[in-house]
């Protein structure tokens, strides 16, 4: 600090080598005291130079000298802050309370940007299995990868060079679904994901999300936040167009109508305005993140096409600067290390018999670093021993012979294992093999290896002798529960000659011990049977092993009396089968009741099982854990529909040690199946598929609910029908549908699923009384799903006496079906007069309003002087609760012209409108009037005679209309209380020659 001034030794001895100390240094100038603080305390403080520093602050890390060469800081430094001012001996301490609190200086909270998951996608390839994309922020939210279609990519990463963003997940439609992540799902919550993209211009696809219209989308030249079906808040797609971007979303847990404008989104570091395009109201749905996190995709649907790289997923909120930061981190590319190296060997050698072993590469979570292309030394770490390579695509290079050194570099086809002979023909000897790649070795968990003079070679069938060297008989892949051969030669260094080889005299029968070595799983609760009292002839010999569970094992024999041993290669059990249960089920099709609802999940136990038909614990028990995978074998239930999809097949969690359970499989159709069980990954252990028994029939599987569509309702004339009418028009659509919400098509009476029937209801002002049974409706049948109904001819029927109009009659629907699914949207209850949205009590949905009159015809006999054109009352009318009036509304009404008879003839022919009165005649005039009937203009037909002249003999005539087939117009003129035998309306006499009453005419006289 200043020239002159010598440190004190018990400062040095306070700045202990190896540790972190927080120091401030002061310096007055006008004093020339200078201080030194260690932890918050004042450790020394002395006098040197006074005035101001001259010469410039220029370096960090060394202290400059113009003289010669400048000395340089050997050590860490952190959070160097320069006050322009002298600090107290408070503010020292405060100052180192903070930051010992990881705050700023000035108490100010300070957060560092660590994620709880991030995928760097640095892996060589994937092939959906599990926990093959790896969670590079240490908490092992590894992910798989779905419908295959995306790969690591390295050609042009967003940020180039070593360091840089490196490998990247290419997406043409397949996604990635890490291990369940812990967010925080609290309404108000928020959580951020930051990522590089580079979007190929695909529409209507999702980067990422959750699969519950929370989500990133872009659509439609439009990219951001979903808000609902339609709904998008965010900015132009523009802004993502043409090579990669950064992007940081923070997504806020709420009801829709509410929180999405609580999102917020930043672009290559940049914070956009967002606003409300592709605008659908946003609905109040609660929205928020979950535990199960999609890249690529948002919930199976939307695939993300192109590329991303680096995904961070943040608990809360990230600042600015954090979210620049990220955008501009980088990290070597080159491959990641395993955390260390599993060798696999037996444990017992003969020295003059080559010994195999394997190596794998595993994570810090025990499975297989099966990405692993680097260079391993073997080492004998006894100076002796010569390798050979067993199995393997990589190079071995074992330069120098018989001095226990070879190294061996993976290639990726390897997955992150291969395996190796050991020559070791020094002796009985006991040997540690050691295996590292730089600071990654082996965890020395496989056990020495003992070399000794004699032991068994144990294979799959006898040996030849002499035996064809190198030995190369090993037992195969088997079936649990099924027996195998286990073939057994006492080989080593012949007593009598010396010779290595079978030791022929190694004969009569033989105490052999037979123990399971567990390698994958690595423990096991069932053990290989066999063994027992052996006979050998001339050194070898054979017998019958079995194993009834499932794994990776190698079985170890040995002679109890002599404790000579010798243990099989590695191999493999398969499960035999696979038993599938499904909870609840009933197992109907087109009788009985039904099991579940189309789209509910329900939960499927699957066993693995050995060939005795008993469970095989150890399934799913493995180091990178075994699964199944359910697909629908047949459709048994109705034949020839459709077979439909079966989702989350493969999401099984081992729930005992004989059980994985399932429970969130569906199945998209109605009717009933069959389903079979298999590997998930289609690969046990590496031996292949293996496909159990066709379950029994699963179902009967009906719809969740049921949507009324499009729906109409028109009267038969503007505002009005009469009661009874047939020209009602009631038009709607019924969907039978999943639980998502999607139409089930094998709801179809032609496959013959036994389908709904509907009910329908009429209320007058809520009044509680249902009138439905009067509606009359033509029926249609149910297809593919779908219950479509177009009647332009219905009718309400009119009731037994004279009714006031029915205004605004409100019409409904109810669903009668034999698994009480109803309406998915219920809004009418006519046998209530309460709210019923409010009670709860909502039984039907509406179809629509009509009002409905109860009508008559009427034609009054009438008369007046021939000279005049003669009117006649021609109308509609309805009752209007006190009695009958004119129907004005009525513009519709059609009375054919064949039921009008006038003077016996029937008017359907021109001529028929002309009648003979004897000296003239008059013609019947009408407001509407067509080749085939008689209209009506506001309830009057404006039916007229035209005057005969005053030279007619005949006065009268009759008219006669025939109602039948138009009962809606009747009247029960007979009043015999039967409205429907009156067919036709009472006759009426149009008379001419007939004047206006007396006009009290007190005198009147002729004139002669």
């Amino acid at each position: 600090m200043s020239k002159g001034v010598v440190v004190p030794p018990s400062l040095i001895l306070k700045l202990m080598i190896g540790n972190w100390h927080h120091i401030i240094l002061t310096r007055s100038s006008t004093s020339g005291q200078l201080s030194v603080y260690v932890d918050g305390s004042l450790q020394t403080s002395v006098t040197g130079e006074i005035g101001d520093v001259v010469r410039s602050f220029s370096s960090i890390g060394r202290i400059e000298d113009t003289a010669g060469s400048p000395e340089y800081f050997a050590g860490q430094l952190d959070e160097l802050l320069i006050f322009d001012s002298i600090i107290s001996s408070t503010d020292v301490q405060i100052i180192y309370e903070n930051q010992l609190q990881g705050r700023s200086w000035d108490g100010a909270l300070r957060t560092c940007a660590t994620p709880l998951a991030e995928w760097r996608f640095e892996e060589n390839s994937w092939n959906g299995t599990a926990d093959e994309v790896i969670d590079s922020g240490g908490n092992h939210y590894h992910g798989q990868l779905y419908a295959n279609n995306a790969s690591p990519q390295n050609v042009s990463p967003a940020i180039s060079g070593d360091s840089g963003t490196c490998n990247y997940a290419s997406f043409s439609g397949g996604w990635i679904v890490p291990n369940s992540l812990p967010l925080n799902m609290n309404n108000g919550a928020k959580t951020t994901v930051t990522f590089w993209m580079r979007w190929d211009g695909t529409n209507n696809v999702a980067p990422l999300g959750w699969g519950t219209s929370f989500d990133l989308w872009i659509n439609n030249g439009n990219f951001g936040f979903t808000t609902s079906v339609g709904g998008l808040y965010g900015v132009s797609a523009s802004t993502i167009s043409g090579g990669w971007h950064h992007i940081a979303a923070e997504f806020t847990n709420g009801y829709g109508l509410d929180a999405v404008s609580f999102n917020r989104l930043w672009i290559d570091g940049v914070e956009q305005v967002l606003s409300e395009l592709q605008y659908v109201p946003r609905d109040t749905v609660y929205r928020s993140v979950n535990s199960t996190f999609y890249i690529g995709s948002a919930g199976g649907a939307l695939n993300y096409n192109g590329d991303m790289d680096e995904v961070g997923v943040y608990n809360g909120s990230l600042s600015a600067s954090q979210i620049i930061t990220l955008m501009n981190n980088t990290h070597p590319c080159s491959s990641p290390a395993p955390s260390y190296f599993a060798i696999s060997h037996d444990n017992n050698a003969v020295y003059c018999l080559n010994e195999s072993m394997s190596v794998t590469a595993r994570d810090s979570d025990d499975t297989t670093f099966s990405t692993y292309t680097g260079t391993i030394t073997l080492d004998t770490q006894a100076g002796k021993g010569s390798w050979s390579l067993l199995t393997g695509s990589g190079t071995l290079l074992d330069s120098v012979a018989n001095d226990g050194l070879a190294t061996y570099t993976f290639v990726a086809s390897d997955n992150g294992s291969a395996s190796f002979s050991l020559n070791y023909s020094e002796g009985a000897a006991i040997v540690d093999v050691d295996v590292y790649d730089n600071a990654t070795r082996d965890d020395d968990s496989e056990g020495q290896l003992s070399f000794a003079a004699s032991g068994f070679s144990v294979t799959a069938s006898p040996l030849s002798n002499p035996p064809v060297t190198p030995i190369n008989q090993p037992i195969g892949t088997q079936l649990s529960g099924q027996a195998f051969t286990v073939a057994m030669a006492a080989y080593g260094t012949d007593p009598d000659n010396g010779n290595c080889g079978i030791i022929e005299t190694y004969t009569g029968n033989k105490s052999i011990v037979l123990d399971t070595h567990y390698n994958n799983p690595t423990t096991g609760t069932l053990s290989a049977t066999g063994g027992g009292t052996i006979p050998f002839i001339a050194g070898q010999a054979s017998f019958l092993a079995q194993y009834n569970d499932v794994g990776q094992i190698a079985l170890t024999v040995t002679d109890s009396a002599t404790s000579m041993t010798g243990q099989t290669n590695l191999f493999i059990v398969q499960p035999n089968d696979f038993s599938i249960t499904v909870v609840g089920n009933i197992g109907t099709t087109d009788a009985g009741s039904g099991f579940m609802a189309s789209g509910q999940a329900f939960t499927v136990d699957v066993q693995a099982l050995n060939a005795l038909n008993n469970p095989a614990p150890n399934y799913g028990n493995e180091i990178i854990p075994e699964s199944v995978t359910l697909s629908i074998d047949s459709l048994v239930f109705p034949a020839g529909g459709n077979i439909g999809t079966l989702d989350n097949a493969d999401s099984f969690t081992k729930i005992s040690s004989n059980t994985l359970q399932n429970t969130a499989v569906s199945w998209s159709e109605v009717g009933s199946i069959r389903l079979q069980a298999s590997v998930a990954d289609a690969d046990y252990l590496g031996t292949g598929n293996i496909t159990g028994t066709v379950s029994g029939t699963i179902g009967r599987f009906y719809p969740d609910s049921f949507v009324l569509g499009s729906q109409q309702v028109m009267d038969a004339c503007v505002n009005f029908t009469y009661l009874s009418e047939p020209n009602l028009s009631i038009a709607y659509t019924l969907s039978a549908v999943n639980q998502g919400g999607n139409t089930v098509t094998n709801y179809d009476v032609g496959l013959g699923y036994p389908v709904a029937t509907q009910q329908y209801h009429a209320e007058l002002d809520n009044d509680g009384n249902d009138l439905g049974v009067r509606l009359s409706l033509a029926t249609s049948n149910w297809s593919a799903g779908e219950y479509i109904l177009l009647d332009n001819h219905a009718s309400f029927s009119r009731d037994s006496s004279l009714e006031a109009p029915l205004s605004s009659l409100l019409l409904g629907l109810s669903v009668q079906d034999i698994d009480n699914r109803n309406l998915s949207s219920l809004t009418m209850n006519a046998d209530s007069n309460d709210d019923c949205s409010l009670a709860e009590t909502c039984t039907a949905g509406e179809l629509g309003r009509a009002s409905f009159y109860y009508g008559r015809l009427t034609l009054p006999s009438t008369y007046g002087p021939e000279t005049a054109e003669l009117p006649a009352e021609l109308q509609t009318e309805y009752w209007d609760g006190q009695q009958f009036v004119l129907n004005s509304h009525d513009n519709c009404s059609l009375i054919p012209r064949a039921a009008i008879t006038v003077n016996g003839a029937v008017m359907n022919i021109p001529a028929a409108l002309t009648v003979d009165l004897q000296g003239g005649s008059t013609t019947a005039q009408f407001f509407v009037l067509t080749n085939d009937d008689v209209g009506f203009v506001g309830g009057n037909a404006g039916l007229r005679f035209s005057a005969p002249g005053t030279a007619i003999t005949t006065k009268s005539f009759d008219v006669d209309i025939d109602l039948t087939n138009r009962d809606w117009l009747t009247f029960d003129w007979d009043q015999d209380g039967n409205v429907i035998n009156d067919t036709a309306i009472p006759t009426a006499t149009m008379s001419f020659k007939m004047y206006r009453g007396h006009d009290r005419v007190l005198y009147w006289r002729h004139k002669y």
